[in-house]
């Protein structure tokens, strides 16, 4: 016989060997022992947790010719009875995927509809002689077709009699309602690490092989609660080695670091040293890395230095009790406490957000290790921050030299100095518009005009013309005399006075304001435009045409927020502030409207 990997040859053959699911092994085992087998069950969990094996302990024990059951006694009924033999006929051909009785479907490469139909015409004939059901066990079974699942529909509620359906899916969310509703499902779970290490004792003993202990913890924390993953892992490593399966060996063979890495880069980053973090990860790139493990390492490592850490400033420490808890041995578990105790909880959460920001953005790039590099300088130069206590301090210290200082300099009402409140920046107008608005209403004699385009537009505001106004206000006030408006803009704009109701509507409006008929309106289009006064202003526009309203009124507030900034910058109080928070600066000064 070909030789046979672990997982294969390791499967649990009885419920009670299928390690860490005891919760569903206990229910089909009921199920048997009171007769309440549903007709439709759904196993649902992570990769290699025993769904499948599950589904074909439970066919082997409803077929099993041996079943140790008592129908007659039901007092002395147990559950521990529901064991399938393993050596009758039944059990020996489900073992080896070859029963007439149990049909093991691959949901992924049968899931069209044809498939489905040729699944639903066996249902209607009986169970082979000397098995009591027929099973169809799909795996994968996510993978149906839409059109499928709707197929199997009425066979799933209404059955054959002694005809049993089993799916196991990884992704029951892909699964429709209509399906579910009709199955009575079970939620597998991850492995834990300690019944995964067990499982691998018993195999290195089984197989007679030497194993290091650490070994087995390295494989258990890499499988990340699958025992398949595990077994696999351990029959690759088992390849690789010589006599005796070493530490150093598996790290090599899975591309992994020691511990000891994340130590030395940990201290390097506590004593802010970024040249030794940086040295550091040259060393370990030099490696063949596992990528992927890598960073979930690094992030691990940074989230246990953190729990570490506000455990032990909560409630004590102890090592031997909470390295279970993380999944690591009480040596590493010792030696990040002694980690912990050189920085404040607060810097080793933002050192560990950062590891995990770290983390995403690392397995999606093509340059991790520049990412990496980054990171760690950030992290080691993060701590050349002063700590809260620090901080606190010294902002009481300022407070006890300037109350008032302080107050006002986090008050945004202080960014504005006492100079430039109610000030207005002039901006020298063209004569035609510098005039200060004033509302002309009462015109009676020609002599009387007197032409301002500022007047104007305000009078046009006030009439409701906002499409007049909008247009006037981008528009520049080339002349404006008794009888005559030469108005230069951008194409938009004086497309909008060219039309006839746009010329008429505007020709109106400087009749009502200057009563003065027959005026001479001209337009010329300029593509030369103002850019804003202040480069770090973000616009979606090109500018406005140089002299108008609106170019006045952007350089006007860029100017006056530019000086108010300079202004508030210079305050006192705010430089002590900046002191306090070492690195960091003004991004904005906002004005309050009184």
């Amino acid at each position: 016989m070909s030789y046979l990997v672990f997982a294969r040859k390791f499967r649990p053959q009885t419920f009670a060997s299928l390690a860490g699911q005891e919760h569903i092994s206990r229910a089909l085992q009921n199920a048997i022992l009171r007769n309440r087998v549903p007709h439709a069950l759904l196993l649902t969990g992570p990769r290699g947790v025993g769904k499948t094996t599950s589904a074909r302990l439970l066919a082997k024990a409803l077929n099993c010719q041996n079943l140790k059951l008592s129908i007659e006694n039901p007092e002395t009924r147990k559950t521990e009875d529901i064991e399938p033999c393993g050596e009758c006929d039944n059990c020996r051909e489900i073992a080896n995927a070859s029963s007439l009785a149990v049909w093991e479907v691959d949901g992924a490469s049968n899931n069209s509809v044809d498939h489905v139909r040729s699944l639903i015409e066996s249902l209607h004939s009986a169970p082979p002689p000397g098995s009591r059901y027929k099973i169809y066990i799909i795996d994968e079974v996510h993978m149906l077709s839409t059109a499928a699942f709707n197929a199997l529909l009425k066979s799933l509620e209404e059955p054959p009699a002694n005809t049993i359906f089993i799916f196991a899916t990884t992704e029951p969310h892909k699964i429709p309602e209509t399906v579910i509703s009709r199955c009575q499902r079970h939620d597998f779970g991850k492995l834990p690490s300690d019944v995964i290490i067990s499982t691998l004792k018993q195999i290195a003993a089984s197989e007679q092989m030497e194993v290091e202990e650490p070994v087995f913890s390295l494989i258990s924390r890499k499988a990340q609660g699958g025992m398949r993953d595990a077994q696999s892992m351990f029959d690759r490593l088992v390849v690789a080695s010589e006599d005796k399966i070493e530490l150093a060996t598996a790290k090599r063979v899975f591309g992994v670091v020691d511990s000891t890495f994340f130590e030395t880069l940990a201290q390097s980053v506590l004593e802010h040293n970024s040249v030794a973090c940086v040295d550091l990860i040259n060393d370990v790139f030099q490696q063949s890395l596992d990528i992927r493990t890598f960073f979930n390492d690094f992030a691990l490592f940074w989230r246990n230095l953190f729990l570490v850490k506000q455990v032990s400033t909560a409630k004590g420490f102890q090592a031997e009790a909470f390295a279970r808890h993380l999944d690591i041995s009480a040596d590493e578990c010792r030696q990040l406490h002694k980690l912990s105790q050189q920085a404040e909880a607060a810097d080793i959460q933002r050192l560990c957000d950062l590891a995990l920001t770290l983390a995403d953005r690392a397995v999606l790039s093509n340059y991790p290790r520049f990412i990496l590099e980054s990171a760690v300088v950030k992290m080691a130069l993060l701590s050349n921050l002063r700590s809260v206590a620090e901080i606190i301090s010294s902002l009481e210290e300022l407070k006890k030299k300037s109350p008032e200082g302080l107050v006002r300099a986090f008050s945004p009402v202080s960014a504005i100095p006492a100079s430039a409140k109610n000030q207005t920046i002039d901006t020298p107008l063209p004569q035609e518009v510098s005039a200060e608005p004033v509302i002309n209403n009462d015109f009676d004699e020609k002599e009387q005009f007197l032409p301002s385009g500022r007047e104007f537009m305000e009078f046009v505001r006030q009439k409701s013309a906002m499409m007049v106004y909008s247009h006037l206000r981008r528009m520049s006030f080339e002349k404006f005399e008794q009888g005559v408006l030469t108005l230069a803009g951008k194409a938009f704009d004086t497309a909008a006075f060219k039309e006839k109701e746009g010329a008429k509507l505007l020709k109106d409006l400087l009749y009502a304001y200057s009563k003065l008929q027959d005026w001479q309106v001209n337009l010329i289009e300029r593509d030369i435009v103002q850019k804003p006064a202040v480069s770090q202003e973000k616009r979606k526009g090109h500018g406005y045409v140089s002299g108008s309203l609106a170019a006045q009124d952007l350089n006007e507030k860029l100017m006056h927020e530019k000086q108010i900034s300079n202004e508030a910058q210079e305050q006192e109080a705010v430089k002590s502030i900046l002191s306090v928070f070492n690195g960091s600066k003004i991004e904005k000064v906002s004005v309050l409207k009184q």
